[in-house]
Parts: structure tokens; C-alpha cells; sequence
């Protein structure tokens, strides 16, 4: 059975997990030191957190992104993460996602991830990416087809409607008399 948009979402979602994860712990550590997940947790509730969770690495990417990420990444990329925690809230309150959201979560995952270097989770999201892509044209293609041969039923229709009036003026022309149904 094919995935639908959201489980594609939650897929991308999972991948950019683990290939954030290294880079935001290196980084991090670098700046803060082996406690840098209760330093930027900001955890007032009491509740444990993952540092391999989407949500807390873009949150602590983007809450700490002057004193740790701004000299690694681009602007470009701050503007990834801000999208990609919108998408993620969106994803985890099961939002439906369009095949043009669902694109543009994975498009948007596969350039955070190039730019942090996990190939291999980039290249996950690419065949994702891919694969949406595919099924999107498949579905045109359908529709098209479907389009094409309501036009041909259509013309048919109208040639059955037509056939009587088609007799009558073929009979006229002949000077043939023509049998119609008890209707005609």
C-alpha cells in the first residue's frame, strides 16, 4: 500500500533525526561541554529529554544559533530549521499534508540534511523525494486518461442521441422511407 503524505512527512522526519543528531552534539559540546542538552533544554516542566528528537534538535538549533550554529550554517539554513520545526508541529498535530507540503517537508529535509553532512539520511530523503515525485505524475497521468475518455463518451453520447436524425436525413437524401422505433 502506498504512504500517504503525512507518514512520508513523519519518515523525513525520522531521517533528519539522526542525521541532526551527531552534528548538533558536536557542536554543541564544542560550545557548552558534555551538559549541553540540560543547557539548552530549557526544560521547566520536569519532563526528560531526547537529544535525538526532532523537535528538541531544531528547537535547540534555533534557540542557540548565534552562539553555536550561525559560523557553521548559512541563513538559508536557520530559515530550513524554522520551516522544518513548522512542519514538524504540523506533522505531530495530524495535519494532512498536500502532495505540494509533503514536497516541499522532504525538499526542505534533504537541504538541512546535505548542509549538516548526512549523506546518508540526504540521500534517503532524495529517494524519497523521488518516489513522491512519481506517484504525483502517475496520478496526473490518470486523470488526464480518465478527462480524455469522458470527452470520447461524451462524443459517443451525442452520436447515439444523434442517430435518429442521422437516419431521417440519410432516408430524405435517398428517398428511402426509414423505419424509426415507436419513439421516433
Amino acid at each position: 500500500m502506498a504512504a500517504t503524505n503525512h507518514e512520508r512527512v513523519g519518515s523525513a522526519l525520522a531521517l533528519l533525526s539522526a542525521g541532526l543528531a551527531p552534528f548538533v552534539e558536536r557542536e554543541c559540546v564544542a560550545k557548552y561541554g558534555a551538559e549541553w542538552v540540560d543547557t539548552l533544554a530549557d526544560n521547566e516542566t520536569g519532563m526528560k529529554v531526547s537529544k535525538k528528537d526532532a523537535q528538541f534538535l531544531l528547537k535547540a538549533m534555533w534557540d542557540a544559533w548565534n552562539d553555536v550554529f550561525r559560523a557553521k550554517l548559512s541563513q538559508t539554513d536557520r530559515t530550513y530549521v524554522i520551516e522544518l520545526r513548522n512542519i514538524r508541529n504540523r506533522w505531530a498535530h495530524q495535519e494532512t499534508f498536500s502532495t505540494d507540503d509533503a514536497y516541499r517537508a522532504l525538499d526542505t529535509t534533504h537541504r538541512l540534511l546535505l548542509d549538516v553532512s548526512a549523506a546518508d539520511q540526504a540521500v534517503e530523503v532524495d529517494r524519497m523525494k523521488q518516489e513522491l515525485l512519481r506517484t504525483r505524475f502517475s496520478e496526473q497521468t490518470r486523470q488526464r486518461e480518465r478527462k480524455r475518455w469522458a470527452k470520447d463518451g461524451f462524443s459517443y453520447n451525442g452520436l447515439v442521441v444523434a442517430w435518429p436524425a442521422i437516419l431521417r436525413i440519410s432516408a430524405e437524401q435517398s428517398g428511402q422511407a426509414v423505419q424509426l422505433s415507436l419513439e421516433g
